[in-house]
């Protein structure tokens, strides 16, 4: 990983809103032919519903499976 990348994402982080972050992630992974064309309402609308059921808190932490939730708990003692 490049340390600067690392930096620079966190203050990103810092400064939005995790839903609209989610969101962004879910469209970088799934919705490919955005880089050409503009998100649709149809695409809001996928990536609340897909933000709802999987996000267990206002924090990104609701995206974590618990193993990897633990390993971080378990570096932040």
């Amino acid at each position: 990983m490049n340390k600067n990348n690392v930096k620079e994402l966190v203050k990103q982080f810092e400064n939005e809103n995790y839903k609209d972050l989610f969101g962004a992630l879910i469209v970088f992974e799934k919705l490919d032919y955005i880089i050409e064309d503009d998100i649709t309402d149809k695409d809001i609308e996928f990536l609340e519903k897909v933000y709802e059921e999987f996000m267990e808190s206002k924090t990104i932490s609701g995206l974590l499976n618990e193993e990897l939730k633990d390993i971080i708990e378990s570096e932040s003692e």
